[in-house]
């Protein structure tokens, strides 16, 4: 989108989903919905509470699998995972 004629109104839009569609936000907000601290989060999965606080303030592309399946055991939780192609970038 940069360089290119798009509002910044649609450019902040854009960033916001974006924001709210990453996997480790949703997964911090599993944890704290299930009442799981970072702390109890990293016991249940054998790592460090700042493993933990590194993973849920990340990027996307550095999440594994195994994490997210952790977090779906962890916080009782089913997780769905869609393989397919890419949506129309905006």
């Amino acid at each position: 989108m940069k360089g290119e004629e798009v509002s910044k109104e649609v450019q902040d839009k854009v960033n916001q989903l974006k924001q709210e569609s990453r996997v480790v936000d949703h997964l911090a907000r599993l944890r704290q919905a299930a009442g799981i601290t970072q702390e109890e989060m990293a016991a249940a999965l054998g790592v460090t509470q700042s493993a933990i606080s590194k993973l849920e303030s990340g990027i996307d592309s550095d999440l594994t699998l195994g994490e997210i399946e952790g977090y779906a055991r962890v916080t009782k939780q089913r997780i769905g995972l869609t393989v397919g192609e890419l949506l129309a970038q905006v």
